[in-house]
């Protein structure tokens, strides 16, 4: 991933993904520095549970089906090798690589849509 291709996060920003198709539109999930993965309840704990965004019968989300990292103020997002794949912006994600997030980017996990959102920190108090 080339930082050239990341938009910076502003320091102290809050980012989610916001669902604007799926079972439940406009619930959101919060992005934790780190890793945050986004998949189906199993073996392995995921911070993103597509079983209550996908219709039943319709399952296209791996267990651990990608991960969004939040590192050095910046979002990338890797598909986990899974067979339906990883899509942002309309675009497949080659497996197992990572690949820059911004703000108002779309990624797409079967027919379920989420928008990453980032929120700057609101500056409060005087200024000096």
């Amino acid at each position: 991933m080339s930082s050239a291709d990341a938009a910076p996060v502003p320091e102290g920003a809050k980012c989610k993904l916001a669902v604007i198709r799926g079972m439940r539109v406009g619930k959101t999930y919060g992005i934790n520095p780190g890793q945050t993965f986004l998949g189906r309840t199993g073996e392995e704990p995921v911070d993103v549970n597509m079983d209550e965004q996908e219709r039943p019968g319709q399952v296209f989300a791996a267990n651990r089906h990608a991960c969004i990292y939040f590192e050095n103020h910046s979002l990338a997002i890797e598909d986990l090798g899974t067979s339906f794949g990883t899509f942002v912006n309309r675009v497949k994600l080659p497996p197992n690589q990572r690949h820059p997030l911004k703000a108002d980017d779309i990624i797409q996990i079967g027919s379920v849509q989420l928008k990453v959102q980032v929120k700057a920190k609101q500056r409060t108090g005087v200024q000096k």
